[in-house]
């Protein structure tokens, strides 16, 4: 998270909100941002899409309407509720959802506590299948998992996610101060 910490600084520091106008200051060139604006643009596409089409298929199995609906329907809400109530709409949202997300990992969690039978059927169920491998110190880069390949893995992930992501960007350049975007 220490990623997170130096990006906020610099994106709050020089006011953007795009991460084209950052690679235009950091690297004074005028074909590199138009290159990065396609591949940024395909990517956001995608994502978009994937996260539309998922959702739609979750909310066509539970709704009488057909996926190709729900996408509409979907595309036509979120675009509303940004073009009302713009990026404060986008960070009460982000708020929800994480709330949402949350409520239903911890009602997933009892569930699943409850039909095992309680935590210590869940701890001796994980012991024989061999699941609970906590601090592997073992070194080697053969193995799946062990302490050091996950941290170093771990950070350059979020190092990705948190600290260039347009998204995350946005997030941070919505609210007013550095104190908020923290």
């Amino acid at each position: 998270y220490i990623y997170i910490y130096i990006y906020i600084y610099i994106y709050i520091y020089i006011y953007i909100s795009i991460k084209l106008q950052y690679y235009e200051l950091r690297f004074r060139a005028s074909i590199l941002p138009q290159i990065l604006l396609v591949i940024i643009s395909l990517s956001i596409f995608a994502n978009i899409g994937v996260c539309l089409y998922a959702t739609a298929i979750a909310l066509s199995t539970v709704t009488p309407f057909g996926y190709e609906i729900c996408i509409v329907i979907m595309g036509v809400v979120c675009t509303s509720y940004t073009a009302m109530g713009g990026m404060r709409a986008v960070v009460w949202t982000d708020l929800f959802q994480f709330i949402v997300m949350m409520v239903g990992i911890l009602i997933y969690i009892i569930a699943g506590i409850i039909q095992a039978g309680g935590l210590g059927n869940v701890i001796s169920i994980a012991e024989k299948g061999q699941r609970l491998e906590f601090f592997n110190m073992n070194p080697s880069l053969y193995e799946r998992h062990n302490f050091y390949n996950t941290i170093t893995f771990g950070a350059f992930f979020h190092a990705v996610l948190f600290s260039s992501s347009q998204i995350n960007l946005q997030r941070i350049s919505s609210v007013k101060t550095l104190e908020d975007a923290k």
